[in-house]
Parts: structure tokens; C-alpha cells; sequence
């Protein structure tokens, strides 16, 4: 895989998909696999000049120090070595921060894999202090030993000889079996069927992009021109950058959401929807507790009352094509019914007809399911 220099195949379904941990911050999967997680990352030099700033009584400070000169006193602390110590520690926090995003991807499973060295007397080893494992170890370490004392050294068979397998020892061992009942069977696909969007990591961070943006303009789409939403691209290109992304792809995924934000605010559907109202909202929090006393809170992308119906509006990004026309849309927005029907009790005490509704950005056209 490290030499496979291919395009991912774009017949794919997406059961599959490899992906740094940056990028798959936000979304979710049924089963995580992190891979070698006994690695430590790769090392940098010290930088021949270390700053920082600090808060100090008299106002922040800006503290400079070059790197160690090579006769100094063995021991002696200098300010480069407390500067580059400081930085150690926010990679460190850094690091634990990258493997909670990691494991919390998993849905249902997830599975850790890393391989543990062992000492002079077969006991594992401690692994590197600066890899992820490492910050699993006291949780871990019980049972790399375990499984070390259960692994058998079997006597190396003759290369081509006719019991290889006979005499094969898997050096993949795993350490603990999926606490899962012999029963268990997974519960069924919701109705709603997944969206194609969402397969693709970064279509999934422009359409979390354009839902902030549609918050923003939300009650005053005339304060949002064309011009306005050019001049404001570069700030969704560093949006996009500070989620990891590269500076390619997040210069293309900033210039998608201009689009789809400029078609959105150019169509009479979007500049319906976005009007100002009395009893409006816009990314609407609603936690609604039922009758066992737990409380499910759900998020409207857009809500208000119109000639005496509650509108609830989802919306989405996805691009059906140039000749996609009401019916073609009115079949795709179909399958958001169920989820549309799931926010409709959190507005039952006022008593209102309400109205459903999928607003579809990248064509303007706003589909009212009836």
C-alpha cells in the first residue's frame, strides 16, 4: 500500500475508506481500524531560534533563544531547552488530542493495532514515549503480557518444505475479543438512506461549512451580495485549512461553498427560506424528553412560521446535475421524509399543521414534501 500510487476507484461504494485521523475528524463509521499505533512520528530537528510569548504582570512578553550553543555546562538548563520543552508538551497534548478524534470515529467497533517489543527476559517492552501507544499502555500493557505468555515459539520450518503451514505461528495476536454477545445482531439500516455526500470527506466539511454560513445569513440574506461572498472566500479557505486539509483542496472546497452560498442567496427559494420572521430559527437546538425522563435534542437546519404552518427545512448539498428538474428532485428529497418526520414532535405543543421541506443549495430549489 506504501507504494500504491493510484487514483482511489471511483466505482467504489465507500464500505471501504483509508483516510488520515485530521481528515476523518467529524465524520463517523461502524468499525474504526487504527493501524500502527506502536510508531512514533516522525522527528524534527531543534530550530536554531525557539520563541514564545508569555503573560507576564508587566503586559505579554515575547521570549527569543537560539539554539544551545555546543560548549556549555553539562546539565545546565538554558532558555532554548524550557522553549523546545514547552513545545514537547504541546505536541504531547497534541497527540492525545489526535487519538481521542481517532477512537471516537467508531460507531460500533474499534479495533487498535500496534506491536509490542519485548525486553531481555520476554516481557514487552515500553514502547516509544511519543507514540500512541504509549498513551494506551497502562490500559494495555496487562494484556500484551498475557497474550506474550500464551504466544508458543515454535521451531522455524524449512523454507519449502511441505508443512510451512503446519508449523506457521500468526504473529498478529488479538488481545481482547469483541465484548459481543453470540446473539447479537446489528440493529436495522435507519430508513433514511445514506447520503451520498457524506462518503467523501471533504464534501462533508464544505456542507458543515455552508450550514455555518447559512446560520450567519439567516434573517438578512440581502447583507450577503455576491461581493460580499468573494470577499469573505479567503475565510472559508482557512476555516477549511484549520480542519487539516491541504492548501489545494481547501482553496477548491472555500470556492465550492462560495458557490453553493452564491446560487443559494441568487435563487427567489433560497431568499424565501432565509427571509427574517418573527418565530424563526436557524441551526435550531430542541431537546425533547420522553416519557422514560431521557432527553433526545435534535438540530433543524431552518424553522419558522409562515400563513400559519411550521416549516421545517433540511438542507442539502448535493448536486444532482444540470438537467435535474422538480420531479427528479421532489424522488431524491424522498428519502429524507423519515427524517423530517423525526423533528416534527419537537414542535407538537404548538399545535400547528407543519410543513416539510428540503432545500437543495446547489440548484435554489426548495421541495416541499407533501
Amino acid at each position: 500500500m506504501a507504494k500504491l500510487y493510484a487514483a482511489p476507484d471511483a466505482q467504489a461504494d465507500g464500505r471501504l475508506q483509508l483516510m488520515t485521523i485530521h481528515k476523518a475528524k467529524g465524520l463517523e463509521f461502524d468499525t474504526v481500524i487504527l493501524p500502527g499505533l506502536h510508531r512514533p512520528p516522525r522527528g524534527s530537528e531543534a530550530p536554531l531560534l525557539a520563541w514564545d510569548s508569555f503573560p507576564l504582570e508587566q503586559g505579554e512578553r515575547l521570549v527569543v533563544a537560539p539554539v544551545n550553543r555546543r560548549r556549555r555546562v553539562k546539565g545546565e538548563p538554558t532558555v532554548h531547552d524550557f522553549l523546545q520543552g514547552m513545545e514537547r508538551e504541546r505536541a504531547a497534548n497534541e497527540a492525545a488530542r489526535v487519538l481521542y478524534v481517532a477512537v471516537t470515529r467508531a460507531v460500533r467497533r474499534l479495533h487498535l493495532v500496534a506491536v509490542a517489543t519485548r525486553k531481555d527476559d520476554g516481557t514487552p517492552a515500553t514502547p516509544p514515549a511519543n507514540s500512541l501507544l504509549a498513551r494506551l499502555w497502562p490500559l494495555v500493557e496487562g494484556q500484551f503480557a498475557t497474550a506474550n505468555a500464551e504466544i508458543a515459539v515454535a521451531p522455524a520450518p524449512t523454507l519449502g518444505s511441505d508443512d510451512d503451514a503446519a508449523h506457521f505461528v500468526p504473529q498478529l495476536q488479538r488481545l481482547a475479543a469483541p465484548a459481543i454477545p453470540d446473539a447479537w445482531r446489528a440493529p436495522p439500516a435507519p430508513a433514511v438512506a445514506p447520503r451520498a455526500e457524506t462518503l467523501d470527506a471533504l464534501a462533508a466539511d464544505i456542507g458543515t461549512l455552508l450550514h455555518a454560513l447559512l446560520e450567519l445569513v439567516a434573517g438578512a440574506p440581502e447583507a450577503w451580495p455576491p461581493g460580499a461572498i468573494a470577499a469573505r472566500q479567503a475565510g472559508f479557505e482557512r476555516w477549511l485549512a484549520a480542519r487539516g486539509w491541504p492548501a489545494a483542496e481547501a482553496r477548491r472546497g472555500a470556492g465550492r461553498a462560495a458557490q453553493l452560498l452564491a446560487t443559494t442567496l441568487a435563487s427567489a427559494d433560497g431568499q424565501w427560506v432565509l427571509r427574517p420572521r418573527d418565530d424563526a430559527g436557524a441551526e435550531l437546538a430542541i431537546a425533547k424528553v420522553g416519557a422514560d425522563g431521557t432527553a433526545q435534542t435534535r438540530v433543524v437546519d431552518r424553522s419558522f412560521v409562515e400563513d400559519g404552518l411550521r416549516w421545517i427545512v433540511d438542507y442539502k448539498t448535493a448536486d444532482l446535475g444540470p438537467d435535474a428538474d422538480d420531479a427528479r428532485l421532489a424522488a431524491h428529497a424522498e428519502r429524507y421524509r423519515a427524517q423530517l418526520e423525526s423533528y416534527a414532535p419537537l414542535f407538537e405543543a404548538e399545535a400547528l399543521p407543519r410543513r416539510l421541506a428540503v432545500f437543495y443549495a446547489a440548484h435554489g430549489k426548495l421541495i416541499s414534501l407533501v
